[in-house]
């Protein structure tokens, strides 16, 4: 009887764990106007760990962000290559790559995937 009711159990997870998968439709790239809003930097450093008596050095990485404005919504950019090329351009329009995506179950996500 609890064998019937086990596998009856792992049946049904299966079923919803299959059906309420998203599947994208289809993928668009549009050239937009974006707005520059903020940039961030923060170097990287070395934090000194001990552990009993060694003491390790844990390396951080340096942060790059370029954050950017399109139709009211904020989206980061990382990386040095655009912090360098856009950090002085704080309050300017600049061209953006817009990615749409459709879903089969009729939403729509928004991406900017590089500047230009």
């Amino acid at each position: 009887m609890t064998n019937k009711i086990i596998a009856i159990s792992m049946i049904l997870c299966l079923v919803f764990m299959l059906s309420g998968c998203k599947k994208c439709i289809s993928t668009e790239y549009t050239v937009v106007e974006v707005k520059v809003v903020d940039k961030y930097h923060r170097a990287s450093y070395v934090t000194p760990v001990f552990t009993g008596k060694v003491m390790s050095m844990i390396s951080h990485p340096a942060v790059n962000k370029i954050t950017v404005e399109y139709d009211g919504i904020k989206y980061n950019l990382n990386g040095i290559e655009v912090y360098e090329k856009y950090n002085d351009k704080v309050g300017q329009i600049v061209n953006g790559t817009l990615r749409t995506r459709n879903y089969d179950d009729g939403t729509t996500k928004h991406d900017i995937t590089s500047l230009e």
